[in-house]
């Protein structure tokens, strides 16, 4: 019965990391995903108006668009949310930041 247990564990285990993203986010209902590409991309899938600051310079994200960023010379950014309580989180360049439907600013 221990053998059975343990793969149903494991799949369950693999199917909800499958489904939350392949990179750590610090912000509920942030998810960041590793790609190929050599821009940063934003999509905001949520109802609210994103800001995000990378170094500087000002993103403003409507609800349902995106944005991308050149990666230039930068091997991971540093993402500010404006309006949200964390201070900021860093990703891979090469990645794509899904802000999913259930986000919200926080002020």
């Amino acid at each position: 019965m221990k053998l059975y247990k343990f793969p149903l564990a494991a799949g369950l285990l693999f199917s909800a990391l499958a489904n939350a993203g392949d990179l750590p986010s610090p912000i509920k209902n942030v998810d960041v995903y590793h790609t190929d590409s050599n821009y940063l991309s934003i999509q905001n899938l949520s109802i609210d108006t994103v800001k995000i600051d990378i170094y500087g310079e000002i993103f403003t994200v409507l609800p349902a668009s995106g944005v991308s960023f050149e990666c230039n010379s930068y091997y991971s950014l540093e993402l500010l949310f404006k309006n949200n309580v964390h201070d900021f989180f860093e990703v891979p360049c090469q990645s794509r930041v899904v802000i999913n439907e259930r986000y919200q600013n926080k002020y």
